[in-house]
């Protein structure tokens, strides 16, 4: 009777020290999934940080274009032809030669 009391209450530390394991395994397992997206993040993260540093550069070379543009734009507004002062201009030439007409 000693012996199978003993032998049960060593059954029952065994069972104790497997349930203690698996939770052990679990823990494990969930810890090095962790580790594998925390790893898997840290990969994304730096292509994301690739891409911000290659579309920044991006924005940097359409800004200097947009404002060769805009420059250029400027240009040609200040190159257009201003119909009323050609008109105004016109109607001068036309008053200066009617008055040189009345001189001959």
């Amino acid at each position: 009777m000693g012996e199978s009391a003993d032998t049960r209450g060593g059954e029952q530390f065994e069972i104790g020290l497997f349930m203690d394991f698996s939770q052990f395994e679990e823990l494990e397992r969930r810890v090095l999934g962790v580790i594998e997206r925390f790893k898997d993040l840290r990969n994304r993260n730096e292509e994301l940080q690739e891409k911000v540093h290659r579309l920044e550069a991006e924005i940097q070379q359409q800004s200097a274009e947009n404002e060769r543009l805009l420059t250029r734009c400027e240009e040609l507004q200040g190159n257009q032809r201003d119909v009323q002062k050609e008109d105004l201009i016109r109607q001068k030439i036309q008053t200066l030669l009617s008055k040189l007409e009345e001189v001959k």
